[in-house]
């Protein structure tokens, strides 16, 4: 929460420095190197907390890693491809298309902190969990207005800047998730066992099957908000719907955590019952995307 009270403080910020055009294109970029993330890992770290063994939970978070690994290599080598299409085809009208170069780090340090977070998630680290978040949001935050303020950069675009900040922000996070788990670190390092990690992957594939899908109807209602926004409306329409959602998310997360702890108690019963929960999930799951479209619809219409 107080990670998300320091980017609640930033945002107002951000404008005096940066325009509503280059945050619009920030949100839209994070928010699909989020989506892709999601759909290259089946969202394996949800699985991470709840797996029966300790073997099974690092061979999850190892598959996870190196899942990232192959994206991240994936799109650093069709970033050039899209670039180049996206020029040639589309000429001027595609802006902030250079932020594809920042996709494949994004996309690896995403994925591997997601991974670890929910690792520390499953030992009962919360401390960690909260110094990782915090830090990620403090060092976004900070350097994103010291490089507004200090720092002109006229052949750089703003989108640029702030999805880079980021990126270093998730790094930081992750950073301190591995100084607190070495162990860990150690083992996805130096003893991956790539086969029996992705064998674990694929004994779990129903269970993952039924999280991910659940996941990425969230994640593509968030990603079609804003993107519904740019494509009608354009950038700065766009940077100005991201910000007030900013402004909106902190008071009205209380609510949405409150929720999510009432069914994440439901769902542990159940798997601790060994009864069948995939329905809940994606009535659950369509439930909350249900709420989440009707004030954008709103504003829409």
């Amino acid at each position: 929460m107080l990670s998300q009270s320091l980017l609640f403080l930033a945002t107002p910020i951000f404008v005096r420095f940066y325009s509503p055009a280059d945050f619009g294109l920030y949100t839209f970029s994070y928010s699909l190197i989020a989506l892709t993330a999601s759909v290259g890992t089946w969202k394996v770290e949800r699985f991470i907390v709840i797996a029966p063994t300790r073997r099974a939970a690092i061979g999850l978070l190892t598959a996870m890693i190196w899942l990232g690994a192959i994206m991240a290599v994936f799109a650093l080598a069709v970033s050039p491809i899209i670039i180049f299409v996206a020029r040639h085809f589309f000429g001027g009208a595609v802006s902030g298309i250079t932020l594809v170069w920042l996709a494949p780090f994004s996309i690896f340090i995403f994925v591997a902190a997601s991974g670890m977070r929910f690792y520390s998630m499953r030992l009962a680290r919360f401390s960690v969990i909260s110094a990782a978040q915090i830090s990620r949001a403090a060092v976004f935050a900070a350097g994103t207005v010291a490089t507004g303020l200090l720092w002109r950069l006229p052949y750089v675009g703003g989108a640029m800047v702030i999805l880079a900040w980021q990126a270093v922000g998730d790094a930081g996070a992750l950073l301190v998730q591995a100084w607190a788990s070495p162990t860990i670190v150690r083992l996805v390092l130096l003893r991956p066992r790539l086969r029996r990690s992705f064998t674990v992957l694929k004994t779990y594939r129903k269970t993952l099957g039924v999280l991910t899908v659940a996941e990425l109807i969230s994640a593509l209602n968030q990603q079609l908000q804003v993107s519904t926004v740019i494509f009608f409306f354009g950038a700065t329409a766009g940077g100005w719907f991201s910000l007030a959602r900013a402004l909106v998310y902190v008071p009205c997360s209380v609510i949405a955590v409150a929720v999510m702890d009432v069914t994440n108690q439901r769902l542990s019963r159940y798997y601790a019952e060994s009864k069948p929960f995939a329905s809940v999930v994606l009535q659950s799951t369509l439930w909350m995307a249900a709420l989440g479209i009707v004030p954008f619809s709103a504003l829409v219409v």
